[in-house]
């Protein structure tokens, strides 16, 4: 019933009550005031911003009122940390008092205004925390969402990133909760939510998380974050796509990795990556079990090729290897086998 003049803003229901109004208030009341005509003079003044004495004609209602005057109590205490926040000079002692005001409403489990006086105070974990009681306590959707909202936004000051993104995800603002996780650059963490709630989060995002994911982690060198960031495209050839995309950064061996992956495998496209990298034993290997009768024409050019290096680098080595195109994978395999031998 009190809270339309306490809120955070500090707004008020009635019109300001000057001082005396106040002052006659208390005479009307100080000899023959009931606990209740007490407390009914408690709330108009409350209402105004007068907080002290509001406090007073709480007080004077006896104990049956006791929630009300610690309520009060607790805006009291509040008021004068506004006012002090806006004189120069004053902000430590102002967050002194937002935080004892945060202590009192939290002791009557006011705990919104609890969490705005914490948040004043730069005590934004535990404001986090009871925003978070509150949005959960909530029956209504919208102020719950509010809340969750508000838990984030605290958490996101105090640099708690994985709370921030638990609390929206419990709020089922999916989106939300990885841009947390993507802004703070923990892509592990942002892949990995993308990948629990990859039907809720829009393709477009996924894709830029993969780019991104992909490029961090092979920063790192950690192979299996590159794999977890490829995973969240739907298809190989968008894998693929992307692997091409950034080869001269990412080097051909990821691309290997995927063709060899692939269901089929497409072996003999992996070897003709490792054959335009010079790797011509793996080339040869991979052409060889492609099963392709193609991939022996492959085979038998980048065999050449090997023997060419060895004659380079022995030179009383020649020897010369002529194919027909039309030679069977079979056959080339054992020749080749010969000739490597």
């Amino acid at each position: 019933w009190m809270h339309g003049g306490c809120g955070p803003d500090g707004g008020s229901l009635l019109a300001f009550v000057d001082q005396k109004e106040v002052l006659e208030l208390f005479s009307s009341h100080s000899n023959h005031s009931t606990p209740e005509e007490w407390a009914k003079t408690g709330h108009y003044l409350f209402q105004s911003r007068h907080y002290e004495n509001a406090l007073h004609c709480f007080q004077a209602a006896g104990d049956a009122y006791i929630h009300q005057q610690r309520f009060v109590e607790a805006c009291l205490v509040r008021s004068k940390a506004e006012k002090l926040s806006k004189k120069s000079g004053e902000v430590s002692k102002a967050r002194k008092l937002f935080k004892e005001a945060g202590r009192l409403f939290e002791d009557i489990d006011e705990l919104v205004s609890a969490a705005h006086c914490y948040s004043e105070a730069d005590q934004y974990s535990k404001a986090g925390e009871l925003y978070h009681q509150s949005a959960q306590r909530s029956d209504d959707k919208t102020s719950a969402r509010k809340l969750f909202e508000s838990a984030a936004a605290a958490y996101l000051k105090a640099k708690q990133y994985l709370k921030a993104c638990s609390v929206l995800e419990e709020a089922e603002m999916y989106e939300q909760a990885l841009k947390v996780l993507k802004d703070a650059s923990l892509f592990a963490d942002a892949v990995a939510f993308a990948r629990k709630h990859k039907e809720k989060i829009l393709p477009q995002n996924l894709r830029l998380l993969a780019e991104r994911g992909l490029l961090y982690h092979h920063g790192r060198r950690q192979e299996e974050g590159m794999d977890n960031a490829l995973g969240l495209l739907d298809s190989d050839e968008a894998r693929e796509a992307l692997l091409k995309k950034h080869r001269n950064h990412l080097g051909h061996r990821p691309l290997v990795k995927l063709y060899k992956s692939w269901v089929p495998p497409r072996l003999a496209d992996a070897g003709d990556v490792l054959d335009g990298e010079g790797e011509l034993m793996e080339a040869l290997d991979l052409y060889i079990r492609s099963g392709d009768p193609s991939s022996a024409v492959k085979a038998s050019r980048s065999c050449v090729h090997l023997v060419s290096l060895h004659a380079r680098l022995q030179p009383g080595l020649r020897l010369a290897v002529d194919f027909d195109k039309e030679m069977e994978a079979a056959e080339a395999a054992k020749l080749l086998g010969e000739v490597l031998a």
